[in-house]
């Protein structure tokens, strides 16, 4: 009996660190949509990784964190007309070891420029996506469950990128120094910038840029915690405060929501 119960216990233990078994990427890689690409563990990407995506390519990613060098780079997979729909989904509930993770962590690995930048991310996380790092896209950010949480880093949308079916429910989370920014607004363009400093407590605010083509940066910060620039109203106002600036100086017309569930 102690020999079957041992034997037991070290399956047990062989099945979460294969669960949690990282996968380190470091050199050319295609992830194609029939190859159904599931990471359990962490997973890096190198400074040498070149990943083509296929369109309609879904990578599930079970893991805790995901890394990405500064110098990976990311790309829809050449020919056949691709357009670059291929999206890596982060999900709870790993089927080798039910409840892990809670909250996933993103490294994006950005700084300038258009690289490293992903294709398309999905959050299927009731716990939330956390940024550990800042991250830029250029295809979409789609809500399915959980918030994104930008902490410190910021989280960039090139002029193409779009958030999709967020909600009060899930959203982007602004509660540290990170902020949400969409590159090259053009003269007339508008975007909503699905906000909030917390996940009870959706703000979201919608500009329109009516000036020359620029990138518009937007924060959601607590009243106390902000800069205080009012005046004769200092001490008056609601209890959020939507920081909303741009690398370019000019006028916009911007638009504010204040919900709570």
């Amino acid at each position: 009996m102690k020999k079957i119960l041992l034997f037991g216990f070290l399956f047990f233990l062989s099945v979460i660190g294969y669960s949690q078994a990282p996968t380190y990427i470091n050199g050319p890689t295609t992830i194609f949509a029939s190859e159904g690409t599931v990471w359990y563990g962490d997973v890096t990407f190198g400074p040498n990784a070149v990943v083509y995506i296929e369109d309609g390519a879904a990578p599930i990613f079970f893991g805790k964190n995901m890394v990405v060098d500064p110098a990976a780079i990311f790309i829809s997979l050449p020919g056949n007309n691709q357009t670059g729909t291929g999206r890596i989904i982060f999900r709870d509930n790993n089927p080798i070891y039910p409840g892990y993770p809670l909250q996933q962590t993103l490294n994006g690995g950005y700084s300038a420029g258009v690289n490293p930048s992903l294709l398309n991310i999905e959050i299927d996380n009731a716990f939330g996506l956390s940024l550990t790092g800042h991250t830029r896209i250029t295809g979409s950010v789609q809500f399915t469950k959980g918030h994104l949480y930008l902490n410190d880093f910021n989280l960039v949308l090139d002029n193409d990128a779009t958030f999709n079916a967020f909600d009060v429910s899930k959203h982007v989370v602004t509660n540290g120094l990170g902020v949400a920014v969409k590159e090259g607004m053009t003269n007339g363009s508008s975007f909503l910038f699905p906000v909030s400093i917390a996940g009870t407590d959706y703000t979201p605010a919608t500009i329109t840029n009516t000036t020359v083509t620029r990138n518009i940066h937007v924060q959601v910060k607590n009243y106390s915690s902000s800069a205080a620039i009012e005046t004769i109203f200092a001490t008056k106002g609601m209890d959020r405060t939507w920081q909303v600036y741009s690398n370019v100086a000019g006028a916009a017309n911007v638009v504010l929501q204040h919900n709570t569930q």
